[in-house]
């Protein structure tokens, strides 16, 4: 090969490189662009972006998923389940996916909900969470929860609290107000929750030691620290039981230490647990509950109810070690 033509072919070669990236990228931003779509609810404009995505990728499989969101929530539900099917073949470990089919095919034997799940709609709802959930619009669960756990506490005494599932730090906020603590930590999934939680403040500090990015279970499971407290406020119940979790709970909690959680009360009272779909977690009958806590090893102080936003039960559980 002459040295002119080696020229050319190395710059055609160089151009088809640039021409694959270029196409690489416009897709990745359509992508993006549906997924801020996505958040806005604003489902046909992502859909489009979604089906630019597959036209330049057809493998692009958080595409076919997203796509497959859209074309549900638009109720066009036969179509969803074609995409999602695709999506499952060229990944077929691909737990978004396989939940969301559970979703649409009315499967009752759904465990949990994925991670990515979670942190997505806390992230996406951070922003408006406070409004949406307060005393004025008939939010009294972190109230209650708080309300209920310093029956059982010395206020003279200062405790190591854990805020698990802190989110914006409303049950934090009413801890610093009622409770005497110099080691308050916050543990959340959602970033965005984690941002707003920051900025609040006690005589001019930030009332949480510590505020931690991570998933409640795998915090539970590698921390070394021990506390006195754990709050868990709508925060421990994204799977079917509560037995895991609740345990490694106790792992973490001193001696004759208090743990506070509330939950979501069961839809239908013939079923210990069911989920709610609208809000993507699991819901628990009262006997239930009290079943988990036993097996963990936790005695039940006290069951009671509260309200979230007026319209749905929870239960308000209080236990100790």
């Amino acid at each position: 090969m002459t040295k002119k033509l080696k020229q050319h072919f190395n710059k055609f070669v160089e151009n088809i490189h640039d021409k694959i990236k270029k196409l690489k990228n416009l897709a990745e931003t359509n992508y993006l662009l549906g997924l801020h779509h996505v958040r806005l609810n604003n489902m046909s404009d992502a859909e489009l972006r979604f089906r630019i995505v597959l036209f330049l990728n057809p493998q692009h499989t958080d595409a076919l998923y997203q796509l497959a969101k859209c074309l549900f929530i638009r109720d066009q539900k036969e179509k969803a389940l074609l995409t999602l099917k695709k999506a499952l073949a060229l990944k077929p470990d691909f737990p978004e996916a396989e939940y969301l089919l559970s979703i649409i095919t009315n499967k009752t034997n759904i465990k949990l909900i994925p991670t990515s799940i979670i942190e997505d709609y806390f992230n996406i709802a951070a922003s408006r969470y406070d409004s949406e959930f307060n005393l004025e619009t008939g939010y009294t669960a972190a109230n209650d929860l708080i309300n209920q756990i310093s029956n059982h506490l010395d206020q003279k005494r200062i405790y190591s609290i854990l805020d698990l599932g802190c989110g914006t730090g409303q049950c934090g906020k009413l801890i610093a107000k009622n409770f005497s603590t110099n080691n308050l930590y916050g543990v959340d999934l959602s970033e965005n929750m984690l941002n707003i939680a920051s900025k609040i403040q006690k005589l001019n500090k930030p009332i949480y030691k510590k505020l931690i990015h991570q998933n409640y279970y795998s915090f539970l499971t590698k921390t070394k620290n021990k506390f006195d407290l754990i709050i868990a406020g709508l925060s421990i119940h994204f799977e079917s039981s509560l037995f895991s979790t609740l345990k490694e709970i106790k792992n973490i909690l001193n001696n004759h230490g208090f743990v506070a959680f509330t939950v979501e009360k069961s839809l239908q009272e013939n079923s210990e647990v069911n989920l709610n779909k609208n809000f993507e977690n699991f819901c628990y009958t009262e006997s239930f509950i009290k079943q988990e806590i036993k097996k963990a090893g936790l005695k039940c102080i006290s069951i009671t109810q509260t309200t979230i936003k007026n319209e749905v039960g929870a239960f308000v559980c209080i236990c100790t070690k």
